[in-house]
């Protein structure tokens, strides 16, 4: 049945002996309020004989996540103890993961692990049907925070405008996963979208509100008109990994990170929430297929952590437990990603001083030095942060008029790293790296003639 209000849902469930609960702010008397779903289709069929080497994979390309990678380390698929564990103390006991072992995790979740939140916060995809896109963007967020330890909100805009995606188009999340591989995914800022204002649902787009995937406004986004820095504030992806084996996926979850998640949405999920996880009323009946993200597992309750995009008024503030097997949960493949690369925007900082971390390298987070060397010449040396041992090389030497140590900065301009110094003559003099040409290009020779000290240069919007 589809359950007009949540009292009748609540009866059944009672009638059936299932323990989940209602959500308590709901009255019985209440609506039940049936959120847009999206999907088009199912993700591929699992496969649980294609199995993921999740632990060689980890050790092919160890994290730069200093919590995580002394996590692999104690539990041994790390064979050798990175050089930066252990500078922030050892875990806790407190904070260490409920696990077996290497092959046996018995819980994760991301919103709290190692005593920290790797999650960014609920969105609402209300009124649209958009869960494909919204899903791929919190996989992208998500994994940013876990790779690179900042936080990095993406547009769901950037894909809907540039794709002229309708309020009422349902999809796949392959294809956003798809297009950011080669196009990359912006910020909020960069192209706003409507998590920016989340009470403004007022326009043609939005209205009148689509359903079962498609109805409803017909109007395109606004035109795509991104500014011309996009491309430098864009975080880039590899391709996706699709998972079909049941142990593969809860390895990677505990091993990697989160993973896209495809569910059959039956009528009494939109009044889940509580600490038992969800389990489909015989009465129920199906609304479509739905995407979300699982942050983690729990063995002990034998469910899936997801995190939606319907608000949070769902569930516990937009979180949910889904019961092993439920509703196709287990039937498809799950999606993950692995070595995101974040926009230089992202990781911006105040430079007054010549070392960086850039985006460069095979884990995205090699450092970068300038340093004053012979002949009043500078010397740009990096360091391979994906190899054990660090080590560090000699990029190019060039220059003869370094009054001062430079200061340099990575930008969203083409992800160019630019350098400012000031000069024997008293000037200041402006470099840049061309991460295209990958070699240091002359600019203008500019300012005061009589410039003292150090220069401080940073990056503006």
């Amino acid at each position: 049945m589809a359950f007009q209000t949540f009292g009748e849902l609540r009866q059944q469930l009672k009638g059936e002996g299932i323990e989940w609960a209602v959500n308590p702010a709901f009255s019985d008397a209440a609506a039940i309020r049936r959120p847009p779903l999206g999907l088009l289709g199912k993700l591929p069929q699992g496969n649980p004989e294609k199995r993921i080497d999740v632990q060689a994979l980890v050790r092919a390309n160890p994290p730069t996540n200093a919590l995580l990678a002394e996590d692999l380390f104690m539990r041994g698929i790390l064979t050798q103890k990175p050089p930066f564990v252990g500078r922030h103390g050892p875990l806790t006991k407190a904070s260490a993961p409920a696990s077996s072992g290497a092959g046996g995790p018995t819980a994760v979740d991301w919103r709290n692990r190692y005593g920290w939140n790797w999650i960014t916060g609920i969105r609402d995809q209300d009124p649209c049907e958009h869960c494909w896109i919204y899903g791929a963007a919190a996989l992208v967020e998500a994994m940013v925070r876990i790779e690179h330890c900042v936080w990095c909100s993406r547009s769901e805009g950037d894909y809907i405008e540039a794709n002229k995606v309708t309020c009422g188009q349902c999809g796949d999340p392959t294809n956003v996963l798809n297009w950011v591989a080669s196009n990359g995914q912006c910020d909020l800022d960069c192209v706003p979208w409507v998590d920016r204002d989340p009470g403004d649902r007022s326009g043609p787009y939005w209205n009148p509100p689509p359903g079962r995937c498609g109805g409803g406004s017909n109007v395109a986004p606004p035109v795509y008109n991104p500014p011309f820095d996009r491309d430098g504030r864009t975080v880039k992806i590899p391709a996706y990994t699709s998972i079909g084996n049941i142990d593969d996926q809860k390895a990677w979850i505990q091993n990697v990170g989160p993973l896209v998640v495809y569910f059959e949405v039956y009528s009494d999920f939109f009044g889940w929430s509580g600490n038992v996880p969800y389990t489909k009323s015989a009465a129920a009946t199906d609304q479509g297929g739905h995407i979300m993200l699982a942050v983690g597992f729990d063995d002990g309750l034998g469910c899936w952590i997801v995190k939606n995009s319907w608000g949070t008024s769902w569930g516990n503030g937009g979180f949910g437990l889904i019961a092993y097997g439920q509703c196709g949960i287990d039937s498809s493949d799950k999606l993950g990603l692995h070595l995101t690369n974040p926009d230089p925007w992202t990781k911006r900082r105040c430079h007054g001083g010549g070392m960086l971390e850039s985006g460069d390298g095979a884990v995205h987070r090699n450092f970068e030095l300038i340093a004053p060397s012979a002949g009043n010449s500078w010397t740009h040396w990096w360091r391979d942060n994906s190899k054990s041992n660090l080590p560090w090389a000699k990029a190019e030497t060039i220059g003869n008029d370094v009054a001062d140590p430079p200061t340099f900065t990575a930008t969203t301009y083409d992800r160019n790293f630019e350098m400012v110094y000031r000069t024997t003559g008293g000037r200041l003099h402006h470099r840049y790296f061309d991460q295209a040409a990958q070699t240091w290009e002359d600019g203008p020779i500019f300012g005061p003639s009589n410039a003292i000290g150090a220069v401080g240069f940073i990056e503006s919007s």
